[in-house]
């Protein structure tokens, strides 16, 4: 616990100095669809290693696990006659590709795990002249769709329908030198399952602005808490931004385990861009 406290601390440390250097930005960039497009793609490749598994009575069993998932997500611009709102909002659909091996026993599962579906609503508001608050709120749920079994340990879905409530807020202060991103999130989950709490901190330093886009790097941590479960993510992210807001971001970081929870180190990189700009690129590579 002492140790969990320990990283915590640093990493909430290390994000208001991030938060404290931000320049101004688009805060709700990779969440919402860029304001110029309909539509965004994101794919999202991600590779993890565990050796470590804590139990649900806080015990280390040794484990040598891979984990290598692909995950589509389709977002789409809400039309506000649909709703009836003024709000903006989007809709979003995502499906991952899961690959877990067992090195130590030479199990292997691969196929679609637990698509998922939500609806966000966004909306910034001044806060006077030099200060602003920006917000999205999301209401979604998880579907069973991949492969689970009670009695197996290389399952690819949770066999459970989940549904979930989130809001994340970032303050800009000081005409947005200053800035600070937050997310909390609950999962109500299906069953005699226990309902699970997440929350989230991020900042980020914007290095480089210039005629390409921007690019910018911080910190983010994430706290996960259940009855079944508690865990601790700690990352690093880069992510670049071009005039177009298409990105590429990349990323890796660790899970600290404390119940029932593999402890794993991960890298990953994520490309967010506009279908119609894709569909136009391969219809000039096709057409030459």
């Amino acid at each position: 616990m002492r140790f969990r406290n320990n990283v915590i601390a640093a990493l909430v440390a290390v994000g208001a100095l991030g938060a404290a250097n931000n320049s101004r930005a688009d805060f709700l960039e990779g969440i919402q669809v860029p304001k110029k497009h309909n539509a965004q793609m994101q794919i999202d490749a991600r590779h993890s290693q565990a050796d470590k598994f804590t139990d649900k009575n806080g015990n280390k069993i040794s484990i040598d696990n891979e984990v290598e998932t692909v995950n589509a997500t389709l977002k789409l611009k809400g039309i506000k006659e649909v709703l009836g709102t003024d709000i903006p909002y989007f809709l979003s659909a995502n499906a991952p590709f899961i690959s877990i091996t067992n090195n130590k026993t030479g199990q292997h599962a691969q196929g679609l795990g637990d698509a998922s579906i939500d609806v966000g609503f966004h909306n910034t508001y001044n806060l006077g002249k030099r200060a602003s608050l920006s917000g999205v709120a999301t209401v979604g749920a998880k579907l069973p769709t991949g492969n689970y079994d009670q009695k197996s340990k290389m399952n690819l879905g949770t066999g459970t329908t989940d549904y979930s409530i989130a809001t994340r807020l970032t303050a800009l202060l000081d005409g947005g030198r200053y800035s600070l991103d937050g997310r909390a999130g609950y999962t109500i989950r299906e069953g005699d399952v226990p309902d699970r709490t997440e929350l989230s901190l991020t900042s980020g330093i914007e290095a480089y602005k210039g005629r390409l886009g921007s690019f910018r790097i911080g910190p983010e941590i994430t706290w996960q808490h259940g009855s079944d479960l508690e865990k601790v993510t700690g990352r690093i992210i880069g992510r670049f931004t071009d005039k177009d807001s298409n990105q590429i971001q990349v990323y890796a970081g660790q899970d600290i385990s404390e119940r029932n929870a593999p402890e794993s180190i991960s890298a990953g990189v994520t490309v967010r861009f506009s279908p119609k700009i894709a569909a136009n690129y391969l219809k000039n590579i096709f057409s030459h």
